[in-house]
């Protein structure tokens, strides 16, 4: 495989670590991929400060007056900050703590006397409509017409 010289760091690599480049001679960038992203985390860095782990530091004042029972507004006119920003933190931490993942029941069959026509919903799982049904029947009069149908003489 043909090698290249980064201009930045000076050492030899395989083009495949190169950028393609038309306006250049040789078709590739000068710089390999990995001084070309360190260029960028270093221009990043420059143009907005470095990242700290707690993106917000009214992050724990803004859910404890949440939970208080506060009002979005009012905890962002006290804070200044737009409500957007408050409600973006309540956001993220009611995702982080409040997941529950459904559980579904433990006997998908109602009692007799009720319809065990299964419906298909994918949030509900396979669970039965449980409707009142005649006496003797296994469906409602409604799932009746679903499970039970003329055929045409021939």
């Amino acid at each position: 495989m043909p090698t290249k010289q980064c201009s930045r760091c000076k050492l030899f690599k395989g083009i495949d670590r190169f950028s393609r480049d038309n306006s250049k001679r040789s078709g590739f960038h000068s710089w390999c991929l990995d001084c070309n992203a360190e260029q960028k985390r270093e221009r990043y860095v420059t143009i907005n400060g470095p990242r700290s782990s707690a993106r917000n530091p009214l992050s724990p004042e803004i859910l404890r007056r949440y939970e208080d029972g506060e009002k979005q507004c009012e905890i962002a006119y006290s804070l200044g900050l737009t409500r957007g920003v408050v409600a973006g933190i309540i956001d993220r931490w009611r995702k982080r703590t409040s997941f529950v993942p459904y559980q579904p029941p433990a006997n998908p069959f109602p009692e007799p006397g009720r319809c065990l026509y299964i419906p298909f919903d994918p949030l509900k799982g396979s669970i039965c409509c449980g409707a009142r049904t005649p006496l003797g029947s296994a469906w409602c009069s409604y799932h009746r017409g679903f499970v039970y149908y003329k055929r045409d003489q021939p």
